[in-house]
C-alpha cells in the first residue's frame, strides 16, 4: 500500500500519534483506500480502519470527511 496524501499527525492523550491517509492499494477491484496511520513509538507506522474504495472520487470523499471527524 502506498500513500497518496495524509493529515498532519493528530496527537491525543492516550493515544499513539496518528494520521489519516488516502492510499493507493495496489488492488485492481478497490484500488484506493483511507485509513487511520498509527505512529507507535520504535515501531513501522501502520495502517487500521480501512475504508476501501472503489474510485478516486469516492476515497477523496472518505478522506476529507475523516479528515473533517478528527479535526474535532
Amino acid at each position: 500500500m502506498k500513500t497518496l496524501h495524509e493529515t498532519k499527525t493528530i496527537i491525543k492523550e492516550g493515544l499513539n500519534p496518528y494520521s489519516i491517509s488516502l492510499n493507493s492499494t495496489g488492488d485492481k477491484n478497490t484500488p484506493f483506500s483511507t485509513h487511520i496511520k498509527i505512529y507507535e513509538e520504535n515501531k513501522e507506522p501502520y495502517f487500521v480502519n480501512g475504508q476501501y474504495c472503489y474510485t478516486i472520487a469516492e476515497a477523496m470523499e472518505s478522506f476529507l470527511d475523516r479528515s473533517k471527524k478528527e479535526s474535532v
